[in-house]
């Protein structure tokens, strides 16, 4: 798989990449009766979304989607152009735990997925309960070790497949329980 564009948070006034969650997914375009296509291997799951936390609430700000019968109905009031859905405010009831990270050590790059929560130097674990920020976890210390594990073990070597398998497994970080 082609790394794939990931989808971006607001929070704090910073910009931060969507890196993981524990429950289904923030938004579905098939629960507005969409379906979606891939025109990018970079894109397999046919949309992106920017989404921010304000005022301790998730809302879905920004969407492309691209449709796979061309059909783009309003969302949130929004009209698309080209599938682009701008100026949307649309909470998320979300439930459980997401990942927000920034701060990519590109040493750590695997062309592959999405990068791994740990070749960042933040790395935020925010639970949500329908859609309210009830707790923050820093784990910027948690990656830190993972990526000095790495280093130990398996030094520069991410050159081959060998090198990306390592990376993944040594770079995984799991949600705190």
């Amino acid at each position: 798989m082609t790394a794939q564009f990931p989808d971006h948070i607001s929070f704090l006034g910073e910009d931060f990449v969507l890196n993981g969650l524990t429950n289904g997914s923030l938004f579905s375009p098939e629960d507005r009766g969409m379906e979606t296509r891939s025109e990018c291997t970079a894109l397999q799951k046919g949309f992106s979304a920017s989404y921010a936390i304000i005022d301790e609430v998730l809302y879905v700000t920004r969407l492309y989607i691209n449709s796979k019968d061309g059909l783009y109905p309003n969302i949130d009031g929004v009209t698309p152009v080209d599938g682009v859905y701008e100026g949307i405010k649309m909470k998320v009831p979300y439930t459980g735990k997401i990942r927000l990270v920034k701060d990519f050590d590109r040493k750590y790059y695997v062309h592959h997925g999405y990068q791994a929560a740990a070749a960042h130097h933040t790395v935020l674990d925010l639970s949500l309960n329908d859609g309210l920020v009830t707790e923050i976890v820093d784990r910027a210390e948690d990656a830190r070790k993972q990526r000095e594990l790495f280093e130990q073990g398996h030094g520069k070597s991410n050159r081959d497949a060998f090198g990306f398998q390592r990376i993944w497994r040594v770079l995984a970080m799991d949600f705190l329980p």
